[in-house]
């Protein structure tokens, strides 16, 4: 049995260490968000919460088919039967999903908190550093020593991850350098009244107005019917364009544009907030589940490695765990 750190409470890192405690190993997590999700997660905001960043997930693989059985039994998640299609300048033309839409209830960060079911994880701990040697690593967080681990597992976006690998690890830090993202910039809308849209979710066809995805938040199974909530995603372009700058002024963009293409009632806003994804979508994957180091006891995985889904994720942060198992250092 090792003693096994792992930096990130995302969908990657937990399903790592829910495998690894299942494989007999004593395991910690540590995330520097307050709240649980990675990227599958809820902003609280007005009168709800909002899932400002994944919108649904889908499963294709077995094994990630397997565990969402089981997270819905216990009523972590569900299927989404959304009315869904693209969104053109003035039109919407519905499209069938070729597979089913599955989110977390009542909120899309509880896919995570049912991944994390029976972890020791703790919240609002940013890892500053790695310290010590082989067999004996180190976190230390504002000052603190967090213990001692044989192995290590980052799971933060490749970028983060190679800042926190480099002085440990030269080479892993070397190899995420392959891995590039896409930004995204949302805004988080509630209404006073609802917009009676026909639809509850659109991709958005020529998006030189900066919308790329939309999502009436509220349609979501187990979410409050009311207030009129909606989820709008900037095209990658756009987001680009104004990274650096307000993502509250981007927000304001995206929700006249938003009522520009749909008719929405632009003084019928009650709430309105912005929010920058710095590293949202992976535009160019690892190509393989992971990276690890036998002589050290480093990993790295992520969605990040095989590729921008969610499922990608689980399938990194398991196959990870086996790898770590099976290597006696």
């Amino acid at each position: 049995m090792s003693r096994i750190a792992v930096i990130g409470a995302g969908v990657a890192g937990c399903t790592a260490a829910q495998r690894l405690q299942q494989q007999g190993h004593q395991v910690q997590v540590f995330d520097e968000r307050s709240q649980p999700g990675g990227r599958c997660c809820t902003q609280p905001m007005g009168r709800g919460g909002y899932d400002h960043g994944a919108q649904f997930f889908t499963a294709r693989d077995p094994r990630f088919q397997s565990v969402l059985q089981d997270l819905a039994r216990n009523q972590w998640v569900t299927h989404w039967e959304c009315r869904s299609g693209l969104l053109s300048r003035h039109s919407f033309q519905y499209l069938r999903p070729e597979v089913p839409r599955w989110v977390g209830t009542p909120r899309m960060s509880s896919l995570v908190l049912g991944l994390q079911a029976g972890l020791e994880v703790y919240h609002s701990v940013r890892i500053e550093f790695i310290h010590g040697r082989p067999g004996d690593w180190q976190l230390h967080s504002q000052g603190n020593q967090l213990g001692s681990f044989q192995k290590v597992l980052v799971t933060a976006p490749a970028p983060q991850s190679a800042d926190l690998l480099r002085p440990v690890s030269p080479k892993l830090a070397e190899e995420l350098k392959n891995i590039h993202y896409e930004p995204c910039l949302a805004a988080l809308v509630q209404l006073k009244m609802p917009a009676q849209l026909e639809f509850d979710a659109a991709a958005v066809e020529d998006a030189g107005d900066g919308l790329g995805f939309v999502t009436r938040n509220n349609s979501k199974p187990h979410r409050a019917p009311l207030p009129e909530q909606w989820v709008l995603h900037s095209s990658v372009d756009w987001a680009r364009q104004r990274l650096e700058e307000d993502p509250q002024e981007s927000a304001g963009l995206l929700w006249r544009a938003f009522c520009q293409r749909t008719g929405a009632d632009p003084d019928g806003l009650e709430h309105l907030q912005g929010y920058c994804w710095r590293y949202a979508r992976v535009a160019r994957s690892l190509g393989r589940a992971y990276l690890s180091e036998t002589s050290s006891g480093l990993a790295w995985c992520g969605d990040g490695a095989l590729g921008p889904r969610v499922e990608c994720a689980f399938l990194s942060g398991l196959e990870v765990a086996d790898n770590l198992s099976s290597d006696p250092s």
